[in-house]
């Protein structure tokens, strides 16, 4: 199963053409930042930065908009994936499956 990003329902639809199992990911951006956060704070989230140097190099150009408690919609596509990972594993920690 792959989970996409919820505003491009054009893509989302080309990918299950092709074959793939896809769905719309919970796209939450302030509650899906602020569980990330706390897995790292909390040590349950570690990032090895030679698997994942994508992520690293995003993280380190991540912002806010100027007066706007959303993130800007640039360097944000792995940092997303990221997000939609730990809603689905929240998800399935709190249903117990």
């Amino acid at each position: 199963m792959w989970y996409a990003d919820p505003s491009e329902p054009g893509t989302i639809g080309e990918l299950r053409c092709a074959g793939f199992r896809v769905q719309a990911a919970v796209n939450a951006q302030n509650p899906g930042i602020s569980a990330v956060h706390s897995r790292i704070e909390a040590g349950t989230l570690k990032i090895v930065g030679s698997a994942c140097p994508n992520l690293v190099s995003e993280s380190e150009l991540y912002q806010y908009e100027e007066g706007n408690d959303k993130p800007a919609k640039n360097y944000d596509h792995a940092l997303d994936a990221l997000r939609y990972l730990i809603f689905k594993l929240d998800a399935k920690f709190s249903s117990g499956v």
